[in-house]
């Protein structure tokens, strides 16, 4: 009996140390592999929709997005429920502190999949290896390189 005890006290103390995650198969890293504007502003915009050679990467833990890619670093609080996850505000990591990004006409973002300076999806389809986001404005697709 005593084992028993031992074994369960030990079992809870090692999982309560751990940050389980929040978010199920969403937490992770994931790597944005194709970005698909769904509204061209003209004829002669071409911007590439293969993305996968720019290494551009999302990672969610907890509540807190990290997206680093094109010379940004970012850090974002997402929401994620019911097929939905909005990012209501991002901030532009810099050596010294975080700057939030107020204005919400930039185009600073877009590389990296957000326009404006925050932006709600709509999850297409979320799995193990694959998540794929539609916005207003653009669909994203990501596969998961690590957990």
């Amino acid at each position: 009996m005593k084992k028993l005890l031992y074994l369960l006290l030990l079992t809870s103390l090692v999982t309560a140390c751990d940050k389980l995650p929040e978010n199920g198969v969403l937490d992770g890293q994931w790597q944005l592999k194709e970005m698909h504007p769904r509204q061209r502003t003209s004829d002669t915009d071409n911007r590439q929709t293969d993305v996968s050679l720019q290494r551009i990467y999302w990672s969610f833990q907890l509540k807190l997005l990290n997206i680093n890619g094109r010379g940004l670093n970012l850090f974002c609080r997402f929401n994620h429920h019911n097929g939905q996850l909005d990012i209501p505000e991002v901030y532009k990591h810099l050596f010294a502190n975080d700057i939030l990004i107020t204005d919400p006409t930039t185009t600073e973002l877009e590389p990296v999949g957000i326009r404006g300076n925050a932006t709600s999806y709509k999850v297409i389809r979320l799995n193990r290896t694959q998540l794929i986001l539609v916005s207003e404005a653009d669909s994203l697709v990501f596969r998961k390189i690590a957990l």
